[in-house]
């Protein structure tokens, strides 16, 4: 199925993608994993615009580029879609919600000192212990039904555990691949890859013109200190970080905390507000963009801040996907991807121990609300927003007893 939507032109595909990512925007709590899972229910399970092989090796992709590997995983659906205005539509909805939320806690900081405060974020964190559970599950009965798959993902898993770095994802993702590979003489390539048709992006200037978005990205890395200083430290922390939304930490804090331009508490505040509200991680910029001082418009500065954090990693990924999806459905490459996708699980996997385990589940009665909120998920088909809302009062009410 070939999509083309190279026109500027506002359809009702453009308005389904923004309506579509509208809603996750608003309900998908729980990290940029969690996100991963929300997108595969949204998209490859309830209005099936990608197969489970197809959003796999995007998935794959976009956890091998640097920048937010859930925001670019939906700016991808978004431009596979409906072109590259469902892509800017895609990246505004899903977005704007915790943008706002975010703006919104900057003036009202003390609120979550709180005890009920602290609860409602514990019971957020538990609510991403159970959505990322039930995607690992899911993802895993999909990519790893053979046992050499099964092999390259526990391996990846044990490996993240041991060595939690951003290089050894790479290296794990890449081991896969490779192995997979050398033995696809071997591999049994009808399992898990359901592919009847294809979908393709078929943005005609797409192809042509990505040699001249890498072109810009690398350029933008060493012009922008010129032009402007705040712009280039967000820009530049978005392309040079590799495995998602916690680990662009450290490099804010250096840009921004190290030099006193925001106070460590602020910091520390507004990063424990970004992962309980739903939507991307990245979206802290906007909460530090605001407070910056020096400026007269801290709304006109929580706007570059976004725009320029996410910036790079849209600009590699409009790069890098034309080719990658040519190499995907190559029947020679289905089997190292089948091994890459594998290795992602594994990634995934040891996400959900840690960071969200090892923060969701801090006492027994944790793993009971967990327990029910679970079945309620994978087994009852409870709507997310009721689970939110169990996980949340839960908490509430153990914090008043």
């Amino acid at each position: 199925m070939h999509l083309n939507a190279t026109g500027l032109t506002i359809s009702m595909r453009h308005l389904e993608v923004f309506w579509v990512f509208l809603k996750l925007g608003c309900t998908s709590f729980g990290g940029p994993i969690a996100h991963l899972v929300y997108f595969r229910e949204a998209f490859v399970h309830q209005r099936k615009w990608l197969t489970e092989y197809e959003y796999s090796n995007l998935l794959t992709l976009c956890q091998t580029l640097p920048g937010p590997a859930s925001s670019q995983v939906g700016f991808s659906i978004g431009l596979m879609r409906a072109g590259i205005l469902g892509a800017c539509l895609a990246f505004i909805a899903f977005t704007l919600p915790s943008v706002i939320l975010l703006l919104v806690f900057a003036n009202y900081l003390f609120m979550f000192d709180a005890q009920w405060g602290q609860a409602v974020l514990q019971g957020l964190a538990i609510l991403a212990f159970v959505v990322v559970s039930h995607g690992v599950v899911g993802m895993g009965q999909s990519n790893c039904s053979e046992r050499r798959y099964f092999s390259i993902a526990l391996f990846s898993f044990v490996s993240l555990i041991m060595l939690p770095y951003a290089l050894t994802q790479l290296l794990v993702i890449a081991l896969g691949a490779l192995i997979a590979y050398v033995y696809r003489e071997k591999a049994n390539m009808t399992q898990s890859i359901d592919e009847p048709e294809q979908v393709i992006v078929h943005v005609k200037w797409l192809k042509k013109a990505a040699p001249i978005l890498g072109l810009t990205f690398v350029l933008l890395l060493f012009t922008l200190p010129i032009l402007s200083s705040t712009a280039s430290d967000f820009y530049r922390s978005g392309a040079l970080v590799f495995g998602g939304g916690h680990v662009v930490l450290p490099l804010l804090e250096s840009a921004f905390v190290s030099i006193e331009q925001i106070s460590q508490a602020d910091f520390l505040a507004g990063y424990g507000a970004t992962q309980a509200v739903p939507g991307p991680m990245f979206s802290f910029a906007a909460y530090l963009g605001y407070l910056l001082p020096g400026s007269e418009r801290p709304l006109i500065q929580a706007f570059v801040a976004t725009v320029f954090i996410f910036l790079p990693g849209f600009l590699l990924v409009m790069t890098i996907l034309p080719s990658w999806q040519r190499l995907s459905h190559s029947s020679k490459n289905k089997a190292a991807f089948a091994g890459a996708n594998a290795a992602v699980v594994g990634l995934l996997a040891a996400a959900l121990y840690d960071p969200i385990f090892v923060h969701a589940i801090t006492q027994p009665l944790d793993i009971a609300i967990a327990a029910v909120a679970y079945a309620g998920l994978s087994r009852y088909k409870v709507s997310v927003l009721y689970i939110v809302m169990f996980c949340v009062m839960s908490k509430l009410f153990l914090t008043i007893v």
